[in-house]
């Protein structure tokens, strides 16, 4: 698997499993689940150091690290925090494809 793969099909699942949670299907626990599996598959790829981060890559990181660096509640009521939240799954999604101010980095 290549990175675009990578995250063409790991973003559609953190967005999956962002949008279940902030609709109360499935437990906040099943997002820290996601973000490790996500991290060990992520390590056994062979990534050249200087290949460039897609604008897709870039929000997929970026919404990774916010749904684990927010608690629950921050998630689950601030608005800010949701509307940035909407946005990344939006262009997770196929939905928004213009460029974001979102630029998480690679772990």
């Amino acid at each position: 698997m290549n990175i675009h793969e990578f995250i063409e099909l790991k973003g559609r699942q953190l967005a999956y499993y962002v949008s279940a949670f902030l609709a109360n299907r499935i437990p906040y626990s099943e997002i820290n689940l996601f973000t490790w599996d996500t991290l060990e598959e992520w390590s056994v790829l062979e990534i050249a150091p200087n290949q460039p981060y897609s604008t897709k890559e870039k929000v997929f990181w970026h919404l990774l690290h916010q749904v684990n660096f927010w608690s629950e509640g921050i998630l689950l009521e601030d608005e800010q925090v949701q509307h940035e939240i909407q946005t990344c799954i939006r262009v997770l999604t196929g939905y928004r494809t213009e460029l974001t101010e979102f630029c998480g980095i690679r772990p």
